[in-house]
Order: structure tokens, then C-alpha cells, then sequence
């Protein structure tokens, strides 16, 4: 029984090849690590990125109905009117009020455009999270704002 035993532990021991040995390699992502899907990415991988938002978008669906209370009519809040048609040339490159070394809408920086840092009630800003006074925007509206600021926050 103690040959027996030994013969069975010098096979499976000189076995030089694991279960699954004989299949084939894995294949490797070749994809540069920035278009690697990450954990939480619901686009399938050759799917289209969702297209940026455009300030017609933004203006009838969050800055008139949720903003022009204030930051409309003739004396806009804060000299910013949200209005259509004035929104763009109060926002985009016009340096904030409130925080100098900033700009309402630095193109292509959502991070550093106070616009956005106010409806997201982001540290450092002054006064209270816009819209003040009223529920926050939603995170899907706060998106919105951020892609077409990143995207170039063209007149559109």
C-alpha cells in the first residue's frame, strides 16, 4: 500500500503541466489604458461616448427653468444673466464676482469654472450652493453642465 501511495505522489508531483495547460493564451487588451473599460463603465467598447450637452440643451432644460428667477431680467444677480440669449456672453471667459482668480466657464476645465463649482456646492466657494434657495440640481443636470464645459462650452 506504501509503494502504491509513493507511485501516485511521484505522478502527480513530476506533472509538469496545471489543469487547462493545453488551452490557449489568454487574449491581451491592446487598448491604450485610457479607452480600458473601468469598473462601472455601461458603455459596451466600441460604443460612441455620449455626446457633450449643448448650451440650447443646458438653457431649456436647467438654466431657465432653474436659474432666471435670479440671474435674469434686468438686474441679474451677481451681473450674470442666465437668460436665453445672454447666458454664453455672461458666462464663458468672463472672470467671477465672487472668486477673481477664477472664470464663471474656463472652457475645457469643468474643475476650475466656478459656474460649476457653485451648483455643486463645491469647498472654497463663497455664499451659498446655486440654485440658492432651491433644491440642488440633480447629479445627472450637474453632468450635463460638466460635459459641455469640458467639451469646450461652445455657443450652441
Amino acid at each position: 500500500m506504501a509503494t502504491l501511495s509513493f507511485s501516485l505522489v511521484g505522478l502527480i508531483a513530476c506533472s509538469d503541466s496545471e489543469p487547462g495547460a493545453d488551452a490557449p493564451p489568454a487574449a491581451i487588451d491592446a487598448r491604450p489604458a485610457s479607452d480600458a473599460p473601468t469598473v462601472g463603465d455601461a458603455r459596451p467598447n466600441d460604443a460612441p461616448p455620449t455626446p457633450a450637452a449643448t448650451l440650447t440643451q443646458l438653457q431649456t432644460d436647467i438654466f431657465t427653468p432653474r436659474c432666471t428667477g435670479c440671474h435674469g431680467g434686468a438686474t441679474p444677480a451677481a451681473s450674470m444673466s442666465l437668460a436665453s440669449g445672454s447666458t454664453y456672453t455672461s458666462t464663458v471667459n468672463v472672470m467671477s464676482g465672487e472668486i477673481a482668480a477664477l472664470k464663471r466657464i474656463l472652457p475645457g476645465d469643468p474643475a476650475n469654472s466656478y459656474l460649476v463649482q457653485k451648483v455643486e456646492g463645491a469647498s472654497g466657494i463663497l455664499g451659498a450652493q446655486m440654485p440658492r434657495g432651491l433644491p440642488p440640481l440633480s447629479a445627472d443636470d450637474i453632468a450635463k453642465i460638466r460635459s459641455w464645459v469640458a467639451a469646450g462650452a461652445a455657443n450652441n
